[in-house]
């Protein structure tokens, strides 16, 4: 390692005990230097990141809160660094912290490079849509803002405007959320944030993860100083409003980390507390017992040991429900041996974690309510790129971060005079710390990732202007040859900032003119809708853009046809039209990532649209490209049930092709809803309802832990009108899953028939509190109510009528 502790100048950083009292460190750089204005535009950007990363937002649509944080990264990181540029060829020269970090960092980014040169689809592995955690672009973007962090925070003054940043930005999250938590959704009237749960971070455990760090940086303050006023009320008032977000939230894994925490702050403190003295190197030592650190260790604890407790309440008071799912270390581990069987060294491909999830998905998974989940990451960021980027990035990684742990662990035993430089490298490395330690348990969103990289930074610089790091100077302003190269390069490194600003912003443009053509689509403007998503096409290149126009061009198919006022060859002419550019739009998506399932699906689709008419090849086309999307995602039980549906686009003579497709669906999928009800309505079709209820009855037998088996029995007995059959199968298949929506419907329907109406509403009612905006379900529920049939006449078609499930399963 190059990190050492300095021993020309020992009075800057070195052991309490041989430290004079009051004896005060100097900084090498310590932000008293002249600095170039460029440089400090720079810094402020830098600095304004701490504060807007997790407010900041742009209520355009539905357009995602993570993109709106990426695309304020990502700009800021190319201003910043087009400015460093410019400012190095004013100096002509210059000066970065010689760290043994930089070189690991690059390493990474090397490896994510030839990774994703190496993708079997580099295009996604480079850039992907453009808001992806996982990309080459956006590790490239967070290891410049590490870089540029331990540049610009080389002085205690800017490490504490960071702190007073961060503090703000605490403040701001905290009376968002507790207005919203107190005075309801519409208390804060933003359509942006629709339910209990939305906020300015993203996700809601990312809320927890954000006051956990709030928490860490309060308890480490009354830890380590023996500050009295206001400063330490305040610093009381915010461990208490952290401790109070962080147990709405009930993020299990925060509490377990801030109990590690709490546990090694007090140990620390209460061995050292000889050591802290007040801010500015008074004489006076703490005494006494740390009680902060013990405290919340106690409520960490109690809050581990009853956090179901602390969910019902949550959930009865503030009205919250949150469930998140992730892949389990077991699976992910699986995964990541699956992955590096065929590509050990460099992985699948950056931002491809996904890819290999549909391939290697445990069959389990299936029977479980995440089954049509397309996880983009596994348990935790870092395993997620030991997978995508092989054996190679996980040692990458594994270095770099065991570099800031060794260096931040010897850094924790050496004290300065300056009690203010003390707290600073130690508050500063535990921040860090605790975001990495969620880096590798788990799954934090732009902002905290963003946040982890800056926070490191911020530290190495503080760790520079103490002497711990020395400074790499290169300075090429007087000689003739340095010059040429360096001035060169800089000039590169300035086309290729500006040209990486223009494509995230075409990136983001191409984001809301998606918004734009949702929003036009909805009102029914068709033709508007398909002029934003075109432009969004060409400017954001990629297939979710493509896929789209493909999906619109099927809408435009359905107004062609149903136009009267067209004459034949009129309507014949943009027919054509149209369905030749939905399938190019369809192709084009395929060409972007021929690996994606959905690109297939979009083009069989475009085909399938058209089967009922008889246009030639349509039928093999659509069956081709549904058996392509099969090969990469061949454990999902909707790929079969495609086909089957396909296959009864062909009447009668296609029903045994259907039932092969319908049996491998369930047999991926035993409770598939989807499929068993398509499998009641052939068999109804066929007139064979009482050798289909003979043979589930003894299926049934044979099962009878079976919930798709008893659902499928219970809809042959509805259509055949023996309610009291189809009670008794649709019971069990409730009494087997609980929260089957769909078994409750029909058993809901079942009790109705024979007149237990007081039993019907218990069913519907049950349904609705999971499913609030089914109409079918309110009209039910309102004419039981008043004493008439389930399906008043003209409402509605009875549900044994109906091609597909009358409650969509959550």
């Amino acid at each position: 390692m190059d990190i050492k502790f300095p021993v020309q100048k020992p009075e800057m950083y070195r052991p309490a005990d041989a430290l004079p009292p009051n004896e005060a460190s100097v900084s090498p750089i310590g932000g008293e230097q002249k600095e170039d204005m460029l440089d400090t535009i720079s810094f402020w950007i830098v600095l304004g990141l701490a504060f807007l990363l997790p407010i900041f937002f742009l209520p355009i649509g539905h357009l995602s809160i993570l993109f709106s944080k990426n695309i304020l990264l990502s700009m800021a990181m190319f201003i910043t660094s087009t400015l460093w540029f410019f400012a190095r060829l004013k100096k002509g020269e210059f000066v970065i912290p010689k760290t043994f970090l930089f070189a690991a960092g690059a390493i990474i980014l090397l490896v994510f490079l030839i990774s994703s040169f190496l993708s079997s689809v580099p295009q996604v592995s480079f850039l992907g849509v453009g808001s992806e955690i996982g990309t080459f672009f956006s590790l490239a973007i967070l290891f410049s803002l590490f870089f540029f962090a331990s540049l610009f925070f080389q002085s205690k003054k800017r490490i504490l405007l960071l702190y007073t940043a961060l503090a703000a930005a605490f403040f701001v999250v905290a009376l968002f959320q507790i207005v919203r938590l107190f005075g309801g959704v519409t208390a804060i009237p933003l359509d942006f944030f629709a339910n209990a749960t939305s906020n300015l971070l993203g996700g809601w455990n990312e809320l927890g993860v954000f006051f956990g760090m709030a928490a860490i940086w309060a308890l480490l303050s009354l830890g380590m100083f023996s500050s009295h006023g206001r400063f330490r009320w305040f610093l009381y008032f915010l461990l208490a409003a952290s401790l109070f977000l962080v147990g709405v939230v009930n993020f299990t894994l925060v509490w377990e980390v801030l109990g590690f925490f709490a546990l090694v702050i007090f140990v620390y403190t209460f061995s050292f507390k000889k050591d802290f003295g007040r801010i500015g190197g008074s004489t006076e030592k703490l005494r006494g017992v740390p009680i902060a650190p013990l405290v919340l260790l106690g409520l960490s604890v109690l809050a581990i040991l009853g956090s179901s407790f602390v969910g019902n309440f949550v959930s009865s008071k503030f009205h919250i429900e949150y469930v998140e799912a992730r892949p389990t270390l077991g699976t992910t581990v699986m995964l990541f041996k699956e992955t590096i069987a065929e590509h050990p060294i460099f992985g699948i491909g950056p931002n491809r974690f996904i890819n290999q999830w549909l391939l290697s998905k445990p069959d389990g998974v299936n029977a479980s309510p995440f089954w049509d989940v397309n996880f983009s990451f596994g348990i935790s960021t870092i395993a997620t790129f030991a997978i995508t980027t092989g054996i190679a990035g996980l040692l990458a990684w594994i270095v770099f971060l065991g570099g800031i742990i060794l260096v931040g662990f010897r850094t924790l035993f050496a004290f300065s005079a300056d009690r203010l430089s003390h707290y600073l490298v130690v508050s500063s490395f535990f921040l860090s710390l605790y975001l990495w330690i969620f880096m590798f348990l788990y799954v934090p969103s732009n902002a905290m990732v963003a946040l982890t990289f800056l926070v490191t930074g911020a530290w190495i610089g503080l760790l520079t202007s103490l002497g711990i790091y020395k400074q790499f100077r290169f300075s090429f302003a007087k000689n003739p040859q340095r010059s040429f190269v360096s001035v060169l390069t800089l000039l590169v490194l300035i086309i290729g900032s500006i040209t990486g600003g223009y494509m995230m912003w075409q990136k983001f443009n191409a984001a809301v003119l998606f918004e734009k053509s949702a929003v036009s689509f909805a009102s029914g403007d068709i033709a508007d809708a398909s002029a934003s998503m075109n432009r969004a096409a060409k400017l954001g290149n990629h297939a979710v853009y493509y896929r789209s126009l493909a999906d619109l061009n099927i809408a435009e198919l359905g107004v062609i046809i149903n136009e009267k006022n067209l004459s034949v060859d009129e309507a014949r002419s943009r027919f054509q039209t149209t369905l030749g550019l939905a399938i190019d739009n369809a192709r084009q998506a395929i060409m972007y990532d021929p690996t994606d399932y959905l690109n297939l699906i979009s083009l069989a689709r475009v085909y399938e649209s058209v089967v009922p008419l008889g246009i030639a090849g349509a039928y093999d086309n659509a069956k081709r490209a549904y058996e392509e999307a099969l090969k990469y995602n061949p454990k999902s039980p909707v790929m079969e049930l495609n086909l089957a549906r396909l296959a009864l686009s062909q009447g009668t003579k296609g029903h045994d092709e259907a039932r092969a497709h319908i049996a491998q669906a369930l047999a991926l999928k035993n409770n598939y809803t989807d499929a068993i009800f398509l499998l009641s309505r052939i068999e109804a079709d066929e007139g064979k309802i009482a050798d289909a209820i003979s043979s589930a009855e003894i299926a049934s037998l044979i099962s009878p832990n079976d919930t798709g088996l008893f659902l499928h029995l219970g809809l042959l007995r509805y259509t055949n009108k023996d309610y009291e059959g189809a009670i008794s199968a649709l019971e069990r298949a409730v009494q087997l899953q609980p929260n089957y929506a769909n078994a409750k419907y029909f058993l809901g329907l079942s009790y109705a028939q024979v007149g237990k109406t007081f039993n019907a509403i218990i069913q519907f009612e049950d349904i609705a509190k999971s499913n609030p905006e089914n109409s079918d379900v309110k009209k039910i529920i309102a004419n039981l109510r008043a004493g008439k049939a389930a399906f008043a006449a003209g409402e509605a078609p009875t549900p044994d009528k109906r091609k597909t499930p009358p409650i969509q399963e959550q």
